[in-house]
């Protein structure tokens, strides 16, 4: 059998693998660092996903685990499809931190040089691509507990920080 028709196989079983489970989400905590001049963001996936995904960009089956080649894949997908940005802007750099890979749940670590002074937006689009159905949730540490953004395919853009408020 070709290298081709490998990949091709590969990518329908993990493609019937999504029907596994019909509620895809992802969720995010956001806070400040301590100096103020960047973002921390924890995004939970479901590790599943993130691996079709993945292989969909790279071409390839791959397997979510803390390697330089993965911590790339990742930090480009997230570079993406989850950009903060002064409202008119170009997206703020994204750098990631560090992954952890687990079954059930994967985290994303990472930051986003923002302006503490601006207002910021988030563009939301994490594995929108996987399922209609995707739902992302966004917590500011900020804000009272229980108050979240919600992301999906009809709501990809949200304000995320207004200086004055």
């Amino acid at each position: 059998m070709s290298a081709r028709r490998i990949l091709l196989l590969a990518l329908i079983l993990a493609c019937s693998g999504l029907q596994a489970h019909p509620y895809h989400s992802s969720f995010a905590e956001i806070g400040w660092s301590e100096t103020g001049d960047a973002l921390e963001v924890s995004l939970r996936v479901i590790p599943e996903d993130l691996e079709t995904l993945l292989g969909w960009r790279a071409g390839r089956a791959v397997v979510l685990a803390d390697s330089a080649a993965v911590r790339k894949m990742v930090g480009d997908w997230l570079a993406d499809n989850f950009r903060v940005r002064v409202p008119g802007g170009e997206p703020l750099p994204l750098a990631l931190v560090g992954l952890e890979a687990g079954p059930g749940e994967s985290w994303l670590y990472f930051t986003v040089t923002a302006p503490r002074d601006q207002r910021l937006q988030l563009e939301n689009r994490v594995l929108l691509e996987i399922s209609e159905n995707q739902a992302n949730r966004v917590r500011r540490l900020w804000e009272e507990p229980g108050s979240s953004l919600l992301y999906n395919r009809e709501h990809t853009l949200h304000p995320l920080w207004n200086p004055a408020s």
